[in-house]
């Protein structure tokens, strides 16, 4: 993670500073309370649990096959190793929103 990442420590500490200097300190909390709440998806998933914030979405692990595939280098065959990864199925009430054009 580089220094221009949003999520770097330079960046973090540099918004922190400007939320101190400017009196909106208390605004850190909830930058605390949303990353907890995100950290706890993460590692939920990661186990391989389903997640559900009810009118929002699932977050879920999805399971990949092992597959073939071609090199984009050489065009050659490859194999593609199984894996898990994470999916998000969008909630009734956030796909009507979304749909509200």
């Amino acid at each position: 993670m580089g220094p221009g990442h949003p999520e770097s420590p330079q960046r973090l500490g540099a918004i922190a500073d400007h939320l101190i200097a400017t009196g909106l300190d208390h605004l850190l909390e909830h930058h605390e309370a949303v990353n907890a709440v995100f950290e706890a998806i993460v590692t939920s998933v990661a186990k391989g649990n389903r997640v559900t914030v009810v009118g929002f979405g699932t977050f879920l692990p999805r399971t990949r096959k092992a597959r073939s595939g071609r090199s984009p280098v050489n065009g050659k065959e490859i194999k593609i190793c199984a894996k898990t990864i994470p999916a998000f199925a969008a909630g009734q009430g956030f796909r009507e929103a979304v749909d509200k054009n």
